[in-house]
Protein backbone atom coordinates (compact mmCIF):
# COMPACT_ATOMS: atom_id res chain seq x y z
CA UNK A 1 0.00 0.00 0.00
CA UNK A 2 1.42 3.57 -1.28
CA UNK A 3 1.77 6.02 1.83
CA UNK A 4 0.25 9.30 0.75
CA UNK A 5 1.75 12.76 2.20
CA UNK A 6 0.60 14.03 5.57
CA UNK A 7 -2.90 15.83 5.42
CA UNK A 8 -3.99 14.68 1.99
CA UNK A 9 -7.12 12.54 2.66
CA UNK A 10 -9.09 11.13 0.12
CA UNK A 11 -12.84 10.64 -0.22
CA UNK A 12 -13.39 8.73 -3.14
CA UNK A 13 -11.10 9.28 -6.17
CA UNK A 14 -10.94 12.86 -5.58
CA UNK A 15 -8.59 14.53 -2.52
CA UNK A 16 -10.55 16.93 -0.52
CA UNK A 17 -10.32 20.49 -2.24
CA UNK A 18 -10.71 19.08 -5.32
CA UNK A 19 -14.34 19.62 -5.29
CA UNK A 20 -13.70 22.95 -4.19
CA UNK A 21 -11.62 23.81 -7.48
CA UNK A 22 -14.13 22.20 -9.70
CA UNK A 23 -16.60 24.61 -8.01
CA UNK A 24 -14.44 27.84 -8.57
CA UNK A 25 -12.99 26.55 -11.85
CA UNK A 26 -16.29 26.00 -13.25
CA UNK A 27 -17.77 29.93 -12.36
CA UNK A 28 -14.87 31.60 -13.82
CA UNK A 29 -15.59 29.40 -17.08
CA UNK A 30 -19.48 30.51 -16.86
CA UNK A 31 -17.99 34.35 -16.13
CA UNK A 32 -15.27 34.49 -18.52
CA UNK A 33 -18.04 32.87 -21.27
CA UNK A 34 -19.97 35.70 -20.21
CA UNK A 35 -17.63 38.68 -21.00
CA UNK A 36 -16.37 39.05 -18.00
CA UNK A 37 -12.11 40.04 -18.11
CA UNK A 38 -9.91 36.57 -16.80
CA UNK A 39 -8.98 38.77 -13.26
CA UNK A 40 -12.08 39.82 -12.28
CA UNK A 41 -13.67 36.73 -13.12
CA UNK A 42 -11.13 34.52 -10.89
CA UNK A 43 -11.89 37.46 -7.94
CA UNK A 44 -15.91 37.03 -8.19
CA UNK A 45 -15.32 32.85 -8.67
CA UNK A 46 -13.06 33.36 -5.44
CA UNK A 47 -15.65 35.64 -3.54
CA UNK A 48 -18.47 33.93 -4.09
CA UNK A 49 -16.81 30.20 -2.95
CA UNK A 50 -15.52 31.63 0.60
CA UNK A 51 -19.20 33.22 0.97
CA UNK A 52 -20.34 29.51 0.20
CA UNK A 53 -22.44 30.57 -2.47
CA UNK A 54 -21.39 28.05 -5.49
CA UNK A 55 -22.57 25.34 -6.44
CA UNK A 56 -21.44 21.67 -7.68
CA UNK A 57 -21.94 23.00 -11.04
CA UNK A 58 -20.29 26.38 -10.66
CA UNK A 59 -23.89 27.95 -10.36
CA UNK A 60 -24.90 31.05 -7.89
CA UNK A 61 -27.02 30.96 -4.41
CA UNK A 62 -28.25 34.21 -4.18
CA UNK A 63 -28.65 35.80 -0.30
CA UNK A 64 -32.18 35.89 1.17
CA UNK A 65 -33.18 39.38 1.64
CA UNK A 66 -34.68 40.08 5.44
CA UNK A 67 -38.15 41.20 5.41
CA UNK A 68 -38.98 44.96 5.85
CA UNK A 69 -35.88 45.89 4.63
CA UNK A 70 -35.50 48.63 1.66
CA UNK A 71 -39.16 47.72 0.74
CA UNK A 72 -41.79 50.77 0.38
CA UNK A 73 -45.40 50.72 0.84
CA UNK A 74 -47.46 50.20 -1.74
CA UNK A 75 -49.18 53.65 -1.78
CA UNK A 76 -46.61 55.08 -3.66
CA UNK A 77 -45.24 58.21 -2.82
CA UNK A 78 -44.90 60.08 0.40
CA UNK A 79 -46.42 63.56 -0.08
CA UNK A 80 -49.67 64.18 1.40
Amino acid sequence: MRRMKRGTKRYGSQRRGSAKRSRVSSKISKLRHEGKPPDQSVAMALSMERAGRLTPGGGYIRAKRKKGAGTRSSSGSRRS
